[in-house]
């Protein structure tokens, strides 16, 4: 039994996500270290399930996936510090999210693609 999930922690500084604030602690003392926490949280922000207590589930395709991690999210009632990447099937909103982040490139996963 046992779940693991492939994700990142993050900090995000109003709508962008800012790695060097979490650099920032590990960097720091532990007195310091817990004050920034205090003052900007981090986000475990989950992409994919990769095993399940069903096993290893990286062979179904992503949208099946999906499903489990969005299910996980609602049974386990996960909120913040948790967080679902979004997905979209709209390469309009890709492209405003990328924008809004300052980011370039954007992850890209078919929903069918193992």
């Amino acid at each position: 039994m046992g779940l693991l999930l492939d994700g990142e922690l993050v900090v995000w500084v109003g709508q962008r996500l800012a790695f060097d604030r979490l650099r920032q602690r590990t960097r720091s003392g532990a007195a310091a270290a817990a004050r920034l926490a205090l003052r900007e949280p981090a986000h475990y922000v989950v992409f994919d399930v990769i095993h399940t207590g069903s096993g290893d589930v990286t062979a179904l395709p992503y949208r099946e996936r999906r499903a489990i991690l969005e299910q996980l999210f609602r049974d386990l009632q996960l909120g913040p510090p948790w967080m679902s990447c979004p997905m979209t099937t709209s390469a309009d909103q890709v492209r405003s999210g990328c924008r809004i982040r300052g980011r370039r490139e954007a992850s890209r996963e078919l929903p069918s693609s193992p």
